[in-house]
């Protein structure tokens, strides 16, 4: 019996790292930047892009590939990826 607990809890762990795997990015403050009257802060590397808004909501991933591996919260995944478009111009 503990071997069939301990599968599932180790798939919902390695789930769990992957997910946040994409938020753990550690941006540096050169790599972002904030315009005044803005609610939200825009962090890019070249590849990757990260926009942070004050109130909770984020998106994080890569420009090149938006429909893969994008992290979102607040937000639909249509306006998530809208609006890194805008950004990755």
């Amino acid at each position: 019996m503990p071997r069939r607990i301990s599968a599932p809890l180790l798939a919902l762990a390695l789930a769990v790292a992957n997910t946040s795997a994409g938020i753990a990015r550690e941006w540096r403050d050169s790599e972002c930047s904030r315009d005044r009257g803005d609610d939200y802060e825009i962090c890019t590397d070249g590849e990757s892009i990260a926009v942070f808004w004050d109130d909770g909501s984020y998106i994080n991933g890569y420009c090149e590939d938006l429909g893969y591996d994008f992290d979102y919260k607040g937000m639909s995944k249509a306006e998530a990826v809208s609006f890194a478009k805008e950004v990755c111009r």
